[in-house]
């Protein structure tokens, strides 16, 4: 039986509306900060170029993040419109030290993971792998050269697999990003597991020791995933 998942999480019309009103509110604010008029639609390639280049206030890290929130709401509504397709080349287009200001803005972490959640659930997956990589500095949690190099592979399985094949690998990959998100973001992330300091640690301040105890095969990094809550249902 074919199904569509619904992202709206039970809001009303009303609410959908507001969500609506204010990411369009945003890329208008896009557009200003560009020079551009208000009725222009924003060019996020060309936004996220601004962005990187710190040309507007509006761009700050606190007012990115609130923008990317109000966008990722609209992206996840039942009528995305134009905001839903304009939000994965933004995404991917901002540095990823940026991004991750922007959400290093968000002290309260439960709010953070929620925003970071409903990004993976909206954006393409070369676009949550950007978001990804820069929820990872956020949560001062670098990635592995070894983990780095699964998702990239993942992300691209997620978007080129044929057919039914490729949806599964999108649902598991975003599965995998959001529970990776909630280990950075939980309390009970065990930093003593076998796989921690290999996954997530600066490798210029690994020991010798260390560095070799953990073989960078596949199949070990993804029982380091497993091991630190990073897995997929």
């Amino acid at each position: 039986m074919d199904f569509e998942l619904d992202h709206s999480y039970g809001m009303s019309e009303r609410d959908e509306g507001a969500i609506s009103s204010r990411a369009d509110l945003v890329w208008q604010e896009f557009s200003s900060a560009a020079g551009h008029a208000q009725s222009d639609v924003a060019d996020p390639a060309a936004i996220a170029q601004l962005v990187n280049a710190r040309a507007n206030p509006a761009f700050s890290p606190t007012q990115l993040y609130r923008s990317l929130t109000d966008l990722a709401d609209s992206a996840a509504s039942h009528e995305p419109g134009a905001n839903g397709a304009r939000l994965s080349p933004l995404l991917s287009g901002i540095n990823p030290a940026i991004l991750s200001a922007a959400f290093a803005a968000e002290s309260n972490v439960t709010q953070r993971k929620r925003a970071l959640r409903r990004l993976i659930d909206t954006g393409a997956p070369s676009a949550i792998l950007a978001l990804t990589r820069a929820a990872a500095l956020a949560y001062q949690r670098p990635p592995s050269p070894v983990l780095s190099a699964l998702l990239v592979k993942l992300a691209r399985e997620a978007e080129e697999l044929p057919g039914e094949i490729r949806v599964a690998a999108e649902h598991a990959y975003r599965d995998l990003l959001k529970d990776m998100v909630e280990a950075w973001s939980g309390a009970s992330l065990d930093v003593g597991s076998s796989g921690y300091e290999t996954m997530f640690v600066d490798h210029e301040q690994e020991t010798l020791s260390s560095a070799g105890s953990v073989a960078p095969e596949p199949e070990r990094v993804l029982e380091l995933a497993f091991e630190t809550g990073a897995t997929g249902s």
